[in-house]
């Protein structure tokens, strides 16, 4: 392979350091890594057995809860009030239709029933029978009577759940079923009907089995009294004692082992917080470890063959290995034109000391390219990327980049100088500028893309504001004296305490420097005594660019129109100064960019449109005129591709706030039409178009709703029950309590107690 005859100590150095490594990695896997990995492949299967046992219990709670919810929506459907198609056969049909919706939608749902107490027929999704006829014919139920129907129909109070049980269906089908049965109340405590969920067993069945992996797994769902409600298979080990004790052991974990009917298995419990099911999972040890011993052989013969491999190529590799060390030894002796005796590590190291010395001169040119970290933080910072002073002084953290000052501001020096100055000559300058501020003041710089240009953007302490045109003069005589130029000229823009407003003041510096065509050269401009000169000024268009923001969030396209046609007016016809119009621009894209970032709506508003620096290089209003006119173009294609879902998400926020603050003394209607920037007409109309109720009497549901939930499960005085649901008079709580149930609060507490007595 290499010249040498004779191996040096190095070679079996390196010959003892390839046997060594190669049976290092093999011991470990075979003591260690081998173990670890069975137990992991264990908890694997425990673990997914676990996380899908979660998953279906969260599905059926989900789908459990919507049958609440179908309830709530039957007993405020005014197409299915008993007293509107009772013994009508029309109106039954209406019902059927009305009923079939909720089938649809939900795809648990095998029927769902209505049964009005008095009447002596049920309606279902699919049509209206006899009492008789449903139980006997319809749903045929093996352990359900028509007697024990009907008693269950008439003294049902609250929510049940009747076990699984076998239903011949007509003309003479059978399967099994789960019926959930749900009270209709409104103005008693005594139900005046039963709405009826008919779901089969295997929909729940569908949801168990989903992601199984293969193994002859068995999952089952148990009841508050842990009886069982559906699994996969039934099994004669549910009787047993084994089974028993673990699920009425209250000290059972998560992940366990257990032996049922001398048969070890995996077992996977949770309970589901919601409805108190639980939800087991049993997986057999054997099958299991069969794949563990699968993968043990596998390994054995991998490692066999590494062993063989590796040391077939460990000779070949310290050979290929040493030979390179041999080339560099004899480089180094090339190099220093010399032979050696040392050996060839040693050779290799008197190199590189050598070596190290030039690369000395190597790492300035490294440390220099640091520098561009600054320019490019700069960049973003006032092109409005980078709006949050804590996330800057993160990424400027390693450069010793950061703001700590109250208040920040932007400056641009123009350098006026027959010879234009060097990049190097600008570094300087920037840098001697930065060292020689006064403790109060912090600054940074960066070249303007015009080559006679720096922006500077500096935080100052809130008491030294009123030094900033002192030290700017410093400044000026600093650029003036370094750079030997006859005169620098310098903007300042205003300095504000948001950190986010520094693109608007680069803007003003921008603004305020053009004005030494009017001052002249060598003058320390601030934009402030600029806008002094355009007092006059007055008719900035801060409401209609408010008013857009708030049309977007609401999607009113009628309004976007009109807001949008008085801007570009605003733009076209007005004596407007150019650093005005360019303001506009810049707030239009920013607004609506925020207004949908608002709505979580991606868009591409704020990247395809001039940014701050772009828009510093428009001279005429005409120029921004063409770019107001496109965006606003734009804008209204985007909103009516998107109308339809701002809208929805609008009525779900108005919903959901709505719930939440209803019962709070400082509640209002109208505070919650501010609260969606809107007038409350308009607010009032929108909610109604929407929801097809009044807020009044939606906000008032929610507070009687909670009412009788108070009365027939708390002592609470009838005051503290007004003042929780958010009355602060009890004699109108009282009066319209009244009026919406036909009882007082008190007639309807005694009512429930006296009918619990009874039962």
């Amino acid at each position: 392979m290499f010249s040498y005859s004779k191996k040096s100590k190095l070679f079996y150095k390196y010959l003892f350091s390839y046997i060594t490594v190669l049976l290092i990695p093999i011991v470990i896997i075979s003591t260690l890594v081998y173990g670890k990995f069975i137990n992991v492949l264990k908890q694997e299967v425990m673990t997914n057995n676990l996380n899908r046992l979660k998953k279906a219990s969260t599905e059926i709670d989900m789908q459990l809860s919507q049958l609440d919810q179908i309830r709530s929506q039957i007993f405020l459907n005014k197409n299915l009030r008993p007293f509107y198609f009772k013994n009508s056969p029309f109106k039954a049909m209406v019902a059927r239709d009305e009923l079939k919706n909720y089938t649809t939608i939900h795809p648990l749902l095998k029927d769902v029933i209505i049964y009005y107490r008095g009447d002596d027929f049920l309606y279902s999704s699919t049509s209206s029978y006899t009492i008789s006829r449903f139980i006997n014919d319809i749903h045929r139920y093996e352990n359900w009577s028509e007697e024990n129907f009907r008693n269950t129909l008439l003294s049902l109070r609250a929510p049940m759940v009747r076990l699984r049980d076998s239903v011949t269906t007509y003309p003479n089908e059978k399967e099994n079923i789960l019926t959930f049965l749900y009270p209709l109340s409104d103005s008693s405590a005594t139900p005046y009907g039963i709405v009826l969920f008919l779901i089969a067993e295997s929909s729940f069945q569908r949801i168990l089995q989903q992601d199984i992996e293969g193994y002859d797994e068995n999952s089952i769902i148990l009841g508050r009294q842990n009886e069982v409600l559906t699994s996969l298979r039934y099994e004669e080990y549910f009787s047993s004692n084994e089974f028993q004790n673990f699920i009425l052991s209250e000290e059972k974990t998560n992940q366990e082992t257990i032996i049922l009917d001398g048969k070890n298995y995996f077992i996977s419990y949770v309970m589901s917080p919601q409805t108190e099911w639980s939800y087991i999972t049993l997986t057999p040890v054997e099958q299991v470890l069969s794949k563990v011993k699968e993968i043990q052989i596998s390994f054995i013969y991998t490692l066999l063959v590494v062993l063989l491999l590796g040391g077939l190529a460990t000779y070949y590799m310290i050979e290929l290995n040493y030979n390179p060390i041999r080339q560099l030894k004899l480089y180094t002796e090339n190099l220093w034109h010399q032979s050696t005796s040392s050996n060839e590590f040693e050779a290799i190291k008197n190199t590189l000391d050598h070596l190290s010395n030039e690369n000395l001169q190597l790492y300035g040119k490294v440390i220099d390219q640091k520098t561009a970290t600054k320019p490019y933080l700069l960049f973003q910072i006032l092109n409005g990327h980078i709006k949050d002073q804590e996330e800057v002084n993160q990424k400027g953290k390693e450069i010793n980049f950061y703001f700590s000052k109250d208040y920040f501001f932007t400056t641009i020096l123009q350098i006026h100088s027959s010879q234009t100055l060097s990049q190097p000559e600008k570094q300087n300058l920037i840098s001697s500028i930065e060292k020689q501020l006064p403790d109060f003041i912090q600054g940074y710089g960066r070249e303007h893309l015009q080559i006679d240009k720096i922006i500077f953007v500096f935080s100052i302490e809130k008491e030294f504001l009123s030094s900033i045109e002192e030290v700017l003069l410093k400044l000026q005589q600093i650029c003036i004296e370094q750079s030997s130029s006859a005169a620098v000229s310098i903007g300042v823009g205003k300095a504000y305490a948001d950190f986010s407003s520094l693109p608007d003041s680069y803007l003003e510096a921008t603004t305020a420097l053009d004005y030494r065509f009017i001052q002249g050269n060598g003058k320390l401009i601030f934009f402030d005594h600029v806008m002094d000169e355009h007092s006059s000024f007055t008719n900035y268009p801060t409401s209609q660019i408010t008013m857009l923001r708030q049309a977007i969030k609401q999607g009113k396209m009628e309004n976007i129109d009109p807001i949008l046609h008085d801007i570009l007016d605003f733009v076209q016809n007005s004596p407007i100064p150019l650093f005005v119009a360019r303001g506009l621009c810049f707030d239009m894209i920013n607004s609506i960019a925020q207004a949908l970032h608002e709505l979580h709506q991606e868009c591409d508003f704020s990247t395809q449109y001039p940014d701050i620096f772009s828009l510093t290089r428009f001279e005429t209003v005409e120029e921004l005129t063409d770019i107001i006119k496109q965006l606003c173009t734009d804008l209204n294609l985007y909103l009516e591709q998107h109308k339809e879902l701002q809208e929805e998400g609008l009525i779900q926020d108005i919903l959901s706030y709505l719930k939440e603050n209803f019962s709070s003394h400082q509640f209002s209607l109208q505070n919650a039409a501010e609260e969606f920037q809107m007038s409350f007409p308009a607010f009032s109309q929108y909610f109604k178009d929407y929801s097809g109720q009044t807020l009044s009497d939606y906000v008032t549901y929610l507070r009687m709703e909670k009412t009788k939930i108070l009365l027939v499960t708390t002592d609470m005085p009838l005051k503290d029950i007004a003042e929780d649901v958010g009355y602060t008079n009890v004699s109108s709580f009282i009066r319209r309590f009244k009026q919406l149930t036909g009882l007082t609060p008190g007639e309807y507490r005694k009512q429930y107690i006296d009918e619990n007595n009874e039962a």
